[in-house]
């Protein structure tokens, strides 16, 4: 199977239904052609729609549709795969040509357009409520401000929780004592050989369980969303570096151990539970960047994040790349409380 979670046309596509990214109308064209060639990419991007973008209402304050019956399962949304990727691409194709029609709109068509093929209409409506005052939470991650690391991490996937492994990259100090990762090289992926070099990708692993402990009550009777955040820096100095280089991050839950992960990387990132990602901008020297990966919907049998974070070259390359002097710090996690909500369900004659 084809792996996309590096692919740049399927970053900025899903970067693009999110709204969290302004394209040229140049590179809308680009990613509109490779949809219409790649039926690979429309198939993963429809399924990537479902896992998050229908369970983004669910995750704000405001008044929300419910999901029905088992929260909208993936099995009940995959009963018409063709169906539901032909409305997701039509959708895709007015946000690239159309950038200005406001988000709101789009969305709800979003939601109209997959709610019908599905057959949510048909089969019954949800109404509406307001949504119970939600708790946030900052959860600390071991090692996420490096503070008590210096020197390489580890050169390979992490197989226990609360550690950093992947391309290469070091701990060091800048001017004032403040400890950062630094993307050192983009490197091919270890279970591809054959894969290009066009990122250095870092990961670490969370241990959900811990997680739901440390919330404790707050956690009990309640749906929780998990977000990842963390802080991207270029040196000011970096100018003899000639790179386009781009923050990315991404978290992915699944329910499988941190070993068969790093044994079946990156294939088994079609098996997550739920994720999102964004990738920015290139970073000129002295900029810096605040990424956030999104939120999604933490599921009960999830048992471990992987938190990927990304620096990533505007152009593909089959060598390794050095990438100067860019950052990553303040890696941290936000989780979300909201109390479950009884289910009103009406039919609807037909």
């Amino acid at each position: 199977m084809d792996d996309f979670t590096n692919d740049p046309d399927f970053i900025d596509l899903v970067a693009a239904w999110d709204e969290s990214i302004d394209l040229s109308p140049e590179r809308s064209q680009e990613l509109l052609n490779r949809l219409a060639e790649d039926e690979r990419l429309r198939h993963e991007l429809a399924r990537e729609v479902q896992m998050a973008g229908l369970t983004r209402t669910v995750q704000s304050g405001e008044p929300r549709w419910l999901k029905l019956e088992e929260k909208m399962e993936t099995a009940a949304l995959s009963s018409e795969p063709a169906q539901t990727e032909a409305a997701v691409m039509e959708v895709i194709t007015r946000r690239l040509n159309s950038p200005s029609v406001p988000s709101l709109w789009l969305k709800q068509v979003a939601m109209i357009a997959i709610g019908l093929v599905i057959g949510l209409f048909g089969a019954g409506a949800v109404w509406a409520i307001q949504s119970p005052k939600a708790l946030t939470s900052l959860v600390n991650i071991v090692n996420g401000d490096f503070e008590d690391l210096s020197g390489p991490i580890s050169s390979k996937l992490p197989v226990q929780y609360n550690e950093w492994g992947g391309d290469p990259a070091e701990v060091v100090v800048q001017e004032g004592g403040n400890r950062v990762l630094r993307f050192v090289q983009t490197a091919r992926n270890q279970n591809e050989p054959g894969s290009f070099a066009g990122s250095c990708d870092v990961v670490h692993l969370l241990d959900l369980r811990s997680l739901r402990r440390e919330l404790g009550k707050q956690g009990e009777n309640s749906e929780l969303s998990i977000e990842m955040t963390a802080t991207f820096q270029r040196d000011a100095s970096d100018t003899e570096n000639a790179q386009e280089i781009s923050p990315g991050g991404r978290l992915m839950l699944f329910d499988i151990t941190p070993e068969a992960i790093a044994q079946s990387w990156p294939s088994i990132g079609r098996e997550s539970l739920a994720g999102r990602g964004h990738r920015g901008k290139p970073l000129n020297p002295g900029d810096h960047f605040s990424l956030s990966s999104g939120s999604c919907i933490l599921p009960p049998e999830a048992t471990v994040a992987m938190i990927r974070l990304s620096a990533t070259l505007s152009e593909k390359s089959s060598t390794s790349v050095p990438l100067g002097d860019c950052y990553v710090d303040d890696v941290q996690i936000t989780v979300t409380s909201r109390p479950n909500l009884p289910i009103r369900k009406v039919k609807i004659a037909k």
